[in-house]
């Protein structure tokens, strides 16, 4: 029997909000409070962390999926692939990548 597809809710989980509500109060205040410990604020983190806020939302793009066999369609949400900072889309690589280690 074909498992069910229960689509995830990413704005729902706790590192989601957790960056959804601080980043904007980290990145305000990252000249004067990090800057001169840390340097600059490298821009593939602030890119990184857009994409993860992005990863799994309809309205940053999705894919059209149709059943073969009943014609049942189904939306899903492009990722942000972003591997060690997104849990989703690590969990997915290293999923894939065992399984081929595995059948190699």
């Amino acid at each position: 029997m074909p498992s069910i597809y229960q689509p995830r809710r990413p704005r729902a989980s706790p590192l989601w909000q957790l960056i959804h509500h601080g980043w904007p109060d980290f990145t305000a205040n990252y000249e004067k409070k990090y800057r001169a410990i840390l340097g600059p604020l490298d821009s593939q983190a602030q890119s990184t962390v857009q994409s993860f806020l992005r990863c799994g939302d309809l309205a940053s793009g999705f894919t059209r999926l149709e059943c073969p066999d009943c014609g049942h369609e189904r939306l899903l949400a492009f990722t942000c692939k972003t591997r060690h900072f997104c849990p989703a889309c690590h969990q997915r690589r290293v999923r894939s990548t065992s399984e081929w280690i595995a059948s190699s």
